[in-house]
């Protein structure tokens, strides 16, 4: 259901702060300056999300039909980034009257926004570019996941994929959304990819509470896969590709004494977590984990094909294959390289 357009809300809701001003002041002594300051931020972020659209030809009107998806400039920070200029008016116009009952329109504006033409716009968007199915869930598209409502919300957006990259950062967040998600798919033919990791269990000479956390998501990963009882009915697959450390900003900044570890590149750890939700997509095996040591940066990754006639590339020294029937795959992989010999 939608209301009007957005920006006659907004000019509804400016209004309606007026009439409260005049009405019900409830005079508070907010800042001037803030108030002033925040007016011409959110007037310049409209502003430049309008730019990004022009520069991408596709329709700024609200109920237009979209030429591209735009994830660009202040679309990288908000999906909605407009919206987010006009909740910032008026949240700056109630500090520019110094009235505390204005300060509610904005909340009334974010609620009506949030409920009838986001969710009309995020259909339209998926209706239009079906093709691009990878949706992120992070504070950049309005969810905090280290909040349970949050990943309750991701968990009912998410229902009608089939893979679930889970890479939450904070705390036991990450084993948060884990849980909530496998609540969801467990009778579903779907897999969950979450990140896990190895080096920590070698850091033990300094404080390291990344490690705790990382420790609980690896023993949730394994109850899980465990659970994984087709004559059940639980059918989702877990899998947790479990790496040294990998090299980020965010471990450069977070791990202590990061300079004397070894870690793996960003892009080997990629293509590490496709290549094992490829061998579990399709497969009648089940792979839940591939480990990758620090010792030894990977060159190449398993790679399933679903004729189950070959495995494409090959295992590093380091890198060890963990999962059901293992046995079987490495003597068929190494009677397909004697072949090939």
């Amino acid at each position: 259901m939608k209301i009007s357009f957005p920006p006659v809300i907004t000019l509804a809701c400016l209004g309606m702060q007026f009439i409260l001003f005049m009405m019900l002041p409830l005079e508070v002594n907010l800042s001037l300056l803030l108030g002033l300051i925040l007016l011409i931020s959110s007037i310049a972020l409209i502003v430049m999300a309008f730019k990004e659209l022009h520069k991408f030809e596709t329709t700024y009107i609200p109920d237009g039909e979209p030429e591209k998806l735009v994830n660009t400039g202040p679309f990288k920070i908000s999906r909605n980034p407009i919206y987010l200029g006009m909740f910032g008016i008026l949240v700056a116009s109630a500090f520019l009257m110094q009235s505390l009952s204005a300060l509610l329109i904005p909340i009334l504006f974010l609620s009506i926004i949030q409920n009838t033409w986001i969710p009309h716009e995020e259909d339209k968007l998926k209706e239009k570019f079906p093709d691009c199915e990878i949706r992120g869930y992070s504070r950049a598209t309005n969810y905090d996941l280290t909040n349970v409502e949050d990943v309750t919300r991701m968990a009912n957006h998410a229902n009608d994929c089939d893979i679930f990259i889970n890479c939450v950062f904070g705390g036991h967040a990450q084993t948060m959304a884990l849980y909530k998600m496998w609540e969801y798919w467990q009778k579903d033919k779907k897999i969950i990819c979450s990140i896990d990791s190895n080096a920590v269990d070698r850091v033990t000479n300094f404080p390291f509470p990344y490690a705790a956390w990382k420790a609980a998501h690896q023993r949730a990963c394994k109850q899980l896969e465990h659970l994984h009882r087709p004559t059940q009915g639980i059918n989702c697959k877990v899998v947790y590709p479990e790496y040294g450390l990998v090299d980020t900003e965010c471990s450069q900044r977070m791990v202590p004494q990061y300079e004397t570890l070894k870690t793996i590149k960003v892009q080997d750890a990629c293509k590490t977590a496709i290549d094992l939700v490829l061998m579990n997509y399709e497969s009648e095996y089940y792979f839940p984990t591939i480990k990758m040591l620090p010792e030894e940066h990977i060159d190449d990754c398993w790679i399933y094909d679903p004729e189950m006639s070959k495995y494409l590339g090959a295992s590093p020294a380091h890198t060890k294959l963990i999962g059901e029937k293992t046995d079987k795959i490495q003597k068929k992989l190494k009677k397909n390289r004697t072949k090939k010999q």
